[in-house]
């Protein structure tokens, strides 16, 4: 199992050991693989059931009737124990009568040679099944798989298979339009940019949450919109508001939709609440009725801080004891924003 025999010599008078004396390497009972484990499916993303494993491995020692080959997966892949319907090629032929296939659970694959078949040594193996295959699991998993067999004893580990994709938005960015970013201010716009990776159906609807409110009120939101780098007018009219302070919503309507990939804009310029406490950092997450998975900590922009600056106080006095009346006291400070009239220090 790759160990390395050596040899060293000497004799009576030649009394000089000859030493790491190569004689050969043990054999590595361990299956092989051509091409890994492989994903056919509609798409990868999280609750998807797949058409189709092809499954390509080779044995390294031949097996006989009643030996298995068994592949277990580093995540839930088949729906339980049970059998699992499977098109085979041994040696590149297609073979009806060599195995048996099952799954003996969620993670668990195993081929049993029949009675009265075999599988020769160094020959490769494929497995196209079809059926018991389960539902693609959480978002981000990768799936790795191991083989071994009844001959082929040394576990073949961290053979790839495939990583299940993440259902979220992407590029997206917020920015808003205003004459300063003070408290009390009102914006003039904001614009929302986020990419789909899922398609969106009529009835389905992209959802923009802030961390401070930003909305006036849950009412409509004028917006224009641009779809895939073009003007839109049909797939969102009438269609986007604030669900409450913090949310907007922007639903597809009846008879439209949006394909997987596509960019979305939307400009904004009603509805919009005064800018909220000084030194708040405003950011928003994106989701969608498909792409569930929010993209969060996307950036808006942060409230100013409006503080006199320069500040400072000083009296004139006889002395600095307690009783002791000043007879001035000057302060001084620099406005930070314009005072109107009616206004105070």
């Amino acid at each position: 199992d790759g160990t390395v025999v050596t040899f060293s010599f000497m004799s009576t008078t030649d009394t000089t050991r000859v030493t790491g004396v190569t004689g050969w390497t043990l054999s590595t009972p361990q299956m092989t693989t051509s091409g890994g484990v492989t994903l056919q499916s509609t798409d990868s993303f999280p609750g998807t059931v797949p058409i189709q494993y092809t499954i390509f491995t080779g044995t390294t020692k031949a097996l006989a009737a009643g030996g298995v080959i068994t592949m277990t997966s580093s995540a839930p892949v088949w729906n339980g124990a049970g059998p699992v319907t499977a098109t085979i090629t041994v040696a590149g032929n297609g073979d009806t009568t060599t195995f048996v296939t099952a799954a003996t659970s969620s993670t668990v694959f195993k081929a049993t040679v029949q009675t009265g078949q075999s599988v020769p040594a160094n020959t490769a193996v494929a497995f196209f099944t079809t059926s018991n295959l389960a539902a693609l699991t959480s978002a981000g998993t990768v799936i790795t798989f191991d083989f071994v067999s009844t001959t082929d004893t040394t576990p073949l580990t961290g053979i790839s298979g495939w990583t299940i994709s993440t259902p979220q938005m992407t590029s997206t960015s917020v920015a808003m339009t205003s004459a300063d970013l003070y408290t009390g201010t009102v914006p003039t716009q904001i614009v929302f940019s986020a990419t789909t990776v899922k398609p969106l159906a009529a009835g389905d609807d992209v959802r923009i949450q802030s961390s401070s409110p930003i909305w006036s009120a849950a009412s409509g939101v004028t917006c224009s919109v641009t779809k895939a780098g073009s003007p839109d007018t049909v797939t969102f009219p009438s269609g986007t508001s604030a669900s409450d302070t913090s949310t907007f919503v922007a639903a597809v309507q009846s008879g439209q939709s949006v394909g997987a990939g596509v960019a979305l804009v939307f400009t904004c310029t009603t509805n919009f609440a005064q800018l909220g406490t000084p030194g708040d950092v405003v950011t928003f997450s994106f989701s969608s009725t498909t792409d569930t998975i929010q993209a969060t900590g996307v950036t808006g922009w942060t409230i100013a801080t409006t503080a006199m600056t320069s500040t400072s106080a000083a009296k004139t006095s006889a002395d600095d004891y307690a009783a002791t009346v000043p007879t001035q006291i000057d302060f001084s400070a620099t406005t930070f924003l314009a005072l109107a009239a009616g206004d105070y220090i």
